[in-house]
């Protein structure tokens, strides 16, 4: 109960501080096949100071993205694929916000990443996390995950809270038992209580401090 009061309480201050924030070009972490995932890559100063996970669902005029994307990943096996969208206010996903543009890149987009969708209109389906990160927040003693997904596609998201921190976006299943309606919103976990995959991403250098 205390954990969900806190996301709410993050969600509510999260919106409220849409008014603030500027738009720009929020690079986001592709995951998933059947179903979707976007994460946000995110740093600790505005405005990227939000950890953001969408479900999402990818549309071309030239075919359905989604399944070239997917289709694109079983090929070659690379872990890593962004999009990167269209300037927009981030806080807009959790409010009258339901599409943006971007271009879908195999690898970091800001790392040698290669486009191989451009165009790609991308509906959000379900935000299924939306917080945005508070000066001086205490750590945890266990690092806590949040786990999402549907059906085959299932992962865990580490949940960042000041730095230095870290972003990390694995494969993963809580030990327990849990409902497909429960993971479909998503579920807060210790890393203990995963059976981890295959990890897709991971960034300490853009978490290292709050500049």
């Amino acid at each position: 109960m205390k954990t969900l009061l806190l996301l709410v309480v993050g969600l509510v201050s999260g919106v409220a501080s849409a008014r603030a924030d500027r738009p720009s070009t929020h690079g986001m972490l592709l995951v998933g096949g059947k179903t979707i995932y976007a994460s946000h890559l995110p740093m600790f100063h505005s405005p990227h100071d939000y950890q953001v996970i969408l479900e999402v669902r990818l549309r071309h005029p030239q075919g359905d993205a989604g399944a070239r994307y997917a289709r694109d990943r079983a090929e070659t096996g690379e872990k890593v694929y962004t999009l990167v969208p269209e300037q927009f206010v981030l806080p807009d996903v959790v409010g009258a916000k339901r599409s943006f543009k971007g271009d879908i890149f195999r690898g970091h987009f800001e790392r040698g990443g290669v486009a191989i969708i451009k165009g790609v209109t991308v509906d959000i389906v379900h935000v299924v996390h939306f917080r945005k990160f508070k000066p001086g927040a205490s750590k945890p003693s266990v690092a806590p995950y949040l786990v999402f997904g549907r059906g085959p596609d299932v992962f865990a998201a580490h949940l960042i809270t000041s730095p230095p921190d870290f972003d990390q976006v694995l494969a993963a299943r809580p030990l327990a038992p849990v409902s497909p309606e429960a993971l479909e919103r998503g579920v807060v976990v210790r890393l203990n209580e995963l059976e981890q995959g295959t990890e897709f991403y991971r960034e300490t250098d853009d978490l290292a401090d709050g500049g």
